[in-house]
């Protein structure tokens, strides 16, 4: 599916490098939510960030290990912190490729 670049932000757009990758333009980039902040960045293919956007209003970043642990998160200690360190979000880092028919 090609990436559909209406509706994106101009600024958003402008930053994108495009690569090619086997005769196709992709404009790869890193997602990866700020452990501080929550909030998602977005950095492109030299690693530049080209934006942050807000976590969503009422976001847990906890849900996950409370719904796997129950209360277990919220009584403190070190098996909370050590359950908190694994699961954090903010260690998952996804990678895209977006295929612009026109390129990027």
């Amino acid at each position: 599916m090609s990436f559909i670049p209406e509706g994106f932000p101009k600024g958003f757009l402008r930053r994108l490098v495009p690569v090619m990758v086997r005769g196709v333009v992709r404009c790869p980039v890193r997602v990866q939510e700020d452990g501080r902040t929550r909030e998602r960045v977005v950095w492109n293919a030299v690693g530049e960030e080209v934006v942050r956007v807000p976590a969503p209003a009422g976001y847990d970043p906890w849900a996950f290990v409370r719904g796997q642990f129950g209360r277990e998160p919220e009584r403190g200690g070190e098996v909370a912190e050590r359950l908190k360190a694994i699961y954090d979000a903010a260690r998952m880092v996804v990678e895209y490729e977006l295929v612009v028919r026109e390129g990027c």
